[in-house]
């Protein structure tokens, strides 16, 4: 099996294929260990899950604040993750290619950073923080089998391909508090239904909606639904003119 035991190292390690167990000196002044699972040495910060213990269901200790980056990358044993009331961050490629099947987040969370749950195929249900403000490149890139997806309405910015490749969502609800949304943020997605709730389409005003924004396939075959009374502004806007079915909400 392989273990590592942590004495006086103070920089964060590499990932190691098939770790199954970290554990860590009682004398170590910048580390902790709990039943395998490295953190900083108050237990605010979770650095490193070992991604070959088998173990398929871990719930992350209370009063964790911080997943730090690649924390959980590879963990391909690991089905489930229960997120603490205190967690505050996640950080970049946190979940890449793990196999987790469900993400709740809770409120508390405010930042998820690039890349953190890129290409977790697995994942099903997906419930986002009502306290972030910025869903940053590449977040859920390439997870394709997530069902449904609501953006909350704390959101101003979505970032390039945070969710390109969503295969199994129908609807997709753009809330009024989004005022700019990156390059295929919605790149090669199946949508059956898109919702913008913008009384007037150019109130994006950074980075204006463009074609590359959502794939060909979504332009031609979606339905796009508007506010009332706003059909017109949508059919001769430079964008959205180039859905071929543009509705209005009832």
């Amino acid at each position: 099996s392989k273990k590592w035991l942590l004495e006086k190292c103070s920089a964060k390690f590499s990932i190691i294929v098939g770790l199954i167990h970290i554990l860590v000196s009682k004398n170590n002044s910048h580390y902790s260990s709990i039943e395998g699972v490295l953190f900083d040495k108050e237990i605010k910060t979770l650095l490193q899950y070992p991604a070959g213990n088998g173990i398929e269901s871990y719930r992350i200790p209370d009063g964790i604040k911080r997943i730090d980056s690649y924390a959980f990358a590879n963990a391909v044993f690991l089905k489930e993750v229960t997120f603490p009331n205190e967690l505050v961050e996640i950080g970049r490629e946190a979940f890449v290619n793990s196999n987790i099947e469900s993400v709740i987040l809770p409120d508390s969370v405010v930042v998820i950073e690039k890349c953190a749950f890129m290409g977790c195929s697995r994942i099903k249900q997906l419930k986002l923080s009502n306290s972030l403000e910025a869903i940053a490149d590449c977040v859920f890139m390439h997870s394709a089998n997530i069902t449904s997806l609501t953006i909350p309405s704390s959101v101003k910015h979505i970032g390039k391909s945070a969710f390109l490749d969503l295969k199994k969502v129908d609807v997709l609800n753009i809330p009024e508090t989004v005022k700019s949304i990156g390059f295929a943020a919605f790149g090669d997605c199946y949508f059956k239904e898109v919702h913008i709730s913008f009384e007037n389409p150019n109130d994006i005003t950074e980075n204006p909606f463009s074609s590359s924004i959502f794939s060909e396939r979504n332009i031609k075959e979606c339905d796009l639904y508007v506010p009332f009374g706003t059909k017109y502004a949508y059919r001769n806007h430079p964008f959205f003119k180039d859905f071929k079915n543009i509705k209005t909400e009832d």
